[in-house]
């Protein structure tokens, strides 16, 4: 048996099967925001005979892939020895892997991506995460890759300030400005105007990263219409040279399908 979770910033999806093939019905938990209700979380999973886990969580990693050093929509479990306490609770390998990259390489080996050699793949969720694959595998990095963070500068009639991507798109910063669930948000005025600011985002990610193609997952990608995207793309994008721009084919289960990948390369299988 094997188990893969992946940690978002709202809810938790996992999976475990015998099976290497393929992701089918998964379950949902709400994504406690302490880390010991986690832990607590965890033990209350039974699996007997499970030979292996791989779980993607928010943020950046140490280099031992042991612990998270940065994770603001997960502050608690900030500098805890995740791997050491799932190794402990679950007795069997434990993978750990930024979720973003996860999703990543789920599209890049099974989705949408499986045609290209470097992708792309960004993530609108309560946070903005994203990576680069090549040729099917996680780019060489020095702590991976968090493009959420980088800066726009917006100008008022007085100054001009800094904010980051995250502060803009991120799901949980659109939360506390509507106060309710982002899908009850109608107005298309409004997703028409972030549509343009994602592809504004979309083209600095082209331009750091070189891909062929760009692959958007997350749970706000379900509001934001391609069409809009790739028109106001083109009309940004500074030469003809232009990557495709593509919606994930797995959205919710591409990052277990990420941990699916790997795990069949722990196994070399």
């Amino acid at each position: 048996m094997f188990l893969i979770g992946d940690i978002g910033g709202t809810r938790i999806k996992y999976f475990f099967g015998k099976s290497l093939r393929r992701i089918d019905n998964f379950l949902y938990f709400k994504t406690p925001s302490n880390y010991q209700e986690f832990v607590d979380f965890i033990k209350r999973i039974k699996i007997n005979d499970l030979k292996i886990a791989c779980f993607g969580f928010p943020g950046v990693f140490d280099k031992y892939k042991e612990k998270l050093i940065y994770s603001p929509n997960l502050r608690s479990y900030q500098f805890k020895n995740i791997k050491k306490d799932l190794e402990k609770i679950l007795g069997c390998k434990i993978i750990l892997e930024n979720d973003a990259a996860l999703a990543g390489l789920g599209e890049a080996n099974f989705g949408v991506g499986r045609n290209y050699r470097i992708i792309s793949y960004i993530t609108f969720s309560t946070g903005i995460g994203g990576t680069k694959i090549i040729n099917r595998e996680i780019s060489p990095n020095f702590f991976g890759f968090e493009p959420g963070h980088s800066f726009f500068l917006i100008s008022n009639k007085k100054n001009i300030l800094p904010f980051q991507i995250e502060e803009l798109l991120g799901g949980a910063n659109l939360y506390k400005i509507f106060k309710k669930d982002l899908s009850k948000v109608k107005d298309r005025n409004f997703w028409k105007d972030i549509s343009k600011l994602v592809s504004l985002f979309l083209v600095n990610v082209s331009l750091f990263w070189s891909p062929e193609v760009i692959i958007i997952g997350g749970g706000l990608s379900r509001r934001l219409s391609i069409r809009d995207l790739r028109e106001n793309f083109n009309k940004f994008y500074p030469f003809n040279l232009k990557p495709k721009i593509k919606k994930s084919k797995f959205l919710d289960k591409a990052g277990l399908y990420g941990g699916l990948f790997m795990i069949k390369k722990y196994l070399k299988l």
